[in-house]
């Protein structure tokens, strides 16, 4: 289906302020210079310089051509990096036209009216400090953005060696809030290590605050730094037993805290299909669409997980979960289980067959197609108006089942394992959804139990 926001997109955020910049600075270097033949070489020098060199370095603030700054559109929940785009071109386009409105003031010609002058001085003084408080303002949050995730590494360094417990069951009951999450989680953690734990050590994402601890009834006292929750249950709890914690906790997921393993220079790399520069987003709570993977910590897990701890070993327990939310009206969601839906209240319950190591959400407008064959349900769940591939398929419809087969098949046979799942699900997700490679795991997020998630539209499936 058309889609007329990405066109304006290129006007509005890419054309328009572009324009503006560079007329405002060859009109204001011909006031200052008095030779368009020398303004034609430094208005060429520094596009070539943007475009070749200082694009994509700086955080994208010096690609006055919005070449290289992320600016891609998804049907699942839009741009993705509005803020950016809106500090970065708003910052061009007030320059632009404080250049524009300080040029008059240079040139050598009859006195304007006082009015005249007066409006122009007023325009460039505003335009310029709105230009200096937004882009002053961008930098600062993307240099405390890149402060912040060195201080959550360090946080995780400093606990990384900290007996942990083990999370032997987890019960979440989730409320989607907007752009923020409501949980209540129950868990049972388990001591299996050779001596007592005074300290029972949680990860939960940044964002997400507190409201309730307990355990049998009573409060439970605990230190929280950043990421991390330090449980002290009063007593030591012995190697062998258990205690049962009920946490109650409300925010938004603080994507800062996805990835800390991976290095600064890979963090802030571009991601790029073919011309276009998209924007990386590891969790997605808009009040269209939901996407967290374990990544985001958006449910409590023992210990510090493998990518937090990175280099030192991490902590990956195997437990039950047990899921329940509810959707709005014409939403389906996805986790790991079995999903039992109440029609009437919309609320969908996943129950685990086994233990697992990790949990996701996702939630959406999905049409959903199963297929099922040799005991596994297969579940393709794409955006209403994304079946473009309807016509290249219909000619082998009837050959599917066999097809799945032969390609499960194939791939146990190359891995020399047996897919161990009852279903599997293909679930499409927007186009901004990035996992990267790591050096612990071949594994990625975009591959979870039961679930693969897959890029809007195929746009990166070969």
């Amino acid at each position: 289906p058309l889609t007329w926001q990405p066109y304006a997109m290129a006007v509005f955020v890419a054309a328009i302020p572009t324009m503006v910049l560079v007329t405002g600075l060859a009109v204001l270097l011909v006031s200052i210079l008095r030779s368009q033949a020398l303004v034609l070489v430094l208005v060429v020098g520094l596009g070539a310089v943007s475009l070749i060199w200082a694009g994509y370095r700086y955080f994208y603030f010096f690609d006055l051509f919005a070449f290289h700054i992320p600016m891609m559109w998804s049907d699942f929940v839009g741009a993705g990096n509005e803020r950016q785009l809106l500090f970065v071109r708003g910052t061009h386009l007030l320059l632009g036209l404080a250049c524009i409105a300080t040029a008059p003031l240079l040139v050598r010609r009859l006195p304007q009216s006082r009015l005249a002058v007066a409006v122009s001085c007023l325009v460039a003084i505003v335009c310029a400090g709105g230009a200096v408080w937004t882009g002053k303002t961008y930098l600062g949050e993307q240099l405390e953005a890149r402060d912040y995730r060195q201080t959550l590494r360090e946080a995780s360094a400093a606990s990384a060696q900290r007996p942990a417990p083990t999370m032997a069951s987890c019960a979440l009951a989730v409320e989607h809030l907007g752009r923020g999450l409501s949980v209540a989680a129950d868990l049972v953690l388990v001591n299996e290590q050779e001596a007592g734990l005074d300290t029972l050590l949680l990860t939960l994402n940044p964002g997400l605050s507190l409201r309730e601890l307990t355990a049998a009834g009573r409060s439970l006292e605990h230190d929280r730094e950043e990421h991390l929750v330090r449980i002290l249950p009063g007593a030591a709890l012995d190697p062998g037993d258990s205690l049962r914690v009920r946490m109650a906790y409300a925010g938004e997921i603080d994507e800062r805290f996805c990835y800390l393993d991976v290095e600064q220079e890979r963090h802030e790399a571009q991601y790029r299909l073919w011309l276009h520069s998209v924007p990386k987003r590891y969790a997605t709570v808009t009040p269209a669409y939901l996407h967290l993977t374990p990544e985001s910590g958006w449910y409590p897990r023992a210990g510090l997980p493998p990518g937090a701890a990175f280099p030192a070993a991490g902590h990956r327990d195997y437990a039950r979960y047990d899921l329940s939310v509810v959707v709005p009206e014409g939403w389906t969601a996805f986790s790991q289980g079995l999903a039992q839906v109440d029609t009437l209240t919309r609320r969908y319950r996943f129950r685990a067959d086994y233990p697992l190591s990790q949990l996701s959400l996702t939630m959406g407008p999905y049409e959903v197609r199963q297929l099922e064959v040799g005991g596994v349900t297969y579940s393709l769940a794409i955006r209403p108006g994304h079946n473009y591939f309807d016509t290249y398929l219909d000619s082998v419809s009837g050959l599917l089942p066999e097809l799945i087969t032969e390609l499960r098949n194939e791939y146990e046979v190359g891995l020399g394992l047996e897919y161990p799942y009852q279903r599997l699900a293909l679930v499409e997700t927007p186009i901004q959804i990035y996992a990267y490679q790591r050096l612990w795991s071949v594994a990625q997020e975009t591959v979870q139990p039961e679930i693969l998630f897959l890029p809007e539209m195929g746009a990166l499936c070969e």
